[in-house]
C-alpha cells in the first residue's frame, strides 16, 4: 500500500507540473494578453510581439519593433508595416532601405519572405533595379533613374523593369554589377507608363507591397485557447507553449503525445485504478 501511495504521488506531482522549458525557470510569463500600438497600426496582437507584448508572447517571426512605422526584419532585411489586418491576416509591406534615398536600394538584396509563413499578394508585380549598368543605349530613357550611394551618384548607370526580365540581358548588350527584385502593388505598376522614373520608382517602392501570414503554431494555439490559456513561443527551444497566468501550462489530455511530462505512465495508470 506504501508503494502505490508512493506512486499516486509522484503520478500527480507530474501532472501539476508545467512543461519542461527554459522560460520556466524563476521568470514570469504574463502580458501576453496585452496588445500594443505603434504609428496608425492599433490593437496589435498574437502572434505579434513588440511594445508592451514581450517576446515570449509569440514566434521570433512575428516579433515587431516600433520607430515611424512598425517595423519586421526578415533576414538581413527590415520592412516597414504599413498596414496590418488580423482578421484577413494580411500585411501591407516596404522596404526599410528604400526610404529617403532616391530610389536607391541600400542592400542589393532581394525581397524574399519565409514561403511557410508568408505569401506575396498573387496580383503583385515585380520590379527589378539593376545598377552600376553598361551600354544602355537601347534601354527607354525613361526606365533610366540616377541614385547616390554614399555620396557618389550613378548617372544613367540604372535602369528598372516591370515583369519577367528577358533572358538575354537587356536588350543585347547591356551589363549591370547587381540588380535586386521588389515586389510592387499592381495599381503603382500600372502608373509606370505614365510617370518618369523620379515619380514613379520613390511611389512604387514606398508604397509596400500586399502580404498574407499564416501562423505555422494555429492548431497549438487553438488548444491554448480551450484551456483558458495564452499562446506564447520559447524561442530557445522554438517550439510554441501555452501560458496560463505568469507561468507555462500544458495543452495536452491523457493519451496524448504533445507533452509527454503531462501524460501519465502505464504503471501510474495502473495504481490509479487499483486505488
Amino acid at each position: 500500500m506504501h508503494r502505490h501511495l508512493l506512486l499516486f504521488t509522484a503520478a500527480t506531482v507530474l501532472l501539476l507540473l508545467p512543461t519542461a522549458s527554459s522560460l520556466s525557470a524563476g521568470k514570469s510569463l504574463s502580458n501576453c494578453s496585452r496588445t500594443f500600438r505603434c504609428g496608425d497600426v492599433v490593437n496589435i496582437s498574437y502572434p505579434f510581439t513588440g511594445g508592451d507584448r514581450p517576446s515570449h508572447c509569440g514566434p521570433p517571426e512575428f516579433r515587431l519593433s516600433c520607430a515611424s512605422y512598425p517595423e519586421l526584419t526578415v533576414g538581413s532585411l527590415i520592412y516597414n508595416v504599413k498596414a496590418l489586418d488580423q482578421t484577413s491576416r494580411s500585411l501591407t509591406l516596404a522596404r526599410a532601405d528604400a526610404y529617403d534615398v532616391d530610389s536607391c536600394l541600400q542592400q542589393y538584396a532581394n525581397s524574399t519572405l519565409n514561403s511557410n509563413i508568408f505569401t506575396v499578394a498573387s496580383d503583385s508585380e515585380v520590379l527589378t533595379l539593376f545598377y552600376k549598368c553598361s551600354n544602355l543605349t537601347n534601354i527607354n530613357p525613361n526606365n533610366q533613374f540616377t541614385c547616390w550611394i554614399n555620396g557618389s551618384g550613378f548617372k544613367r548607370e540604372n535602369y528598372y523593369l516591370i515583369g519577367a526580365v528577358p533572358t538575354d540581358p537587356i536588350l543585347n548588350g547591356s551589363k549591370c554589377e547587381v540588380s535586386a527584385t521588389v515586389p510592387i502593388q499592381p495599381s503603382v505598376a500600372n502608373k509606370s507608363t505614365i510617370f518618369s522614373y523620379k515619380s514613379f520608382l520613390p511611389e512604387a517602392l514606398t508604397a509596400g507591397f500586399e502580404v498574407n501570414y499564416t501562423n505555422p503554431y494555429e492548431d497549438h494555439c487553438v488548444m491554448c485557447g480551450g484551456i483558458g490559456g495564452e499562446c506564447g513561443f520559447d524561442s530557445d527551444q522554438g517550439k510554441p507553449i501555452c501560458i496560463c497566468g505568469d507561468h507555462i501550462c500544458s495543452t495536452s489530455t491523457p493519451g496524448t503525445s504533445i507533452d509527454p511530462l503531462s501524460v501519465r505512465s502505464n504503471e501510474s495508470e495502473g495504481v490509479l485504478r487499483d486505488c
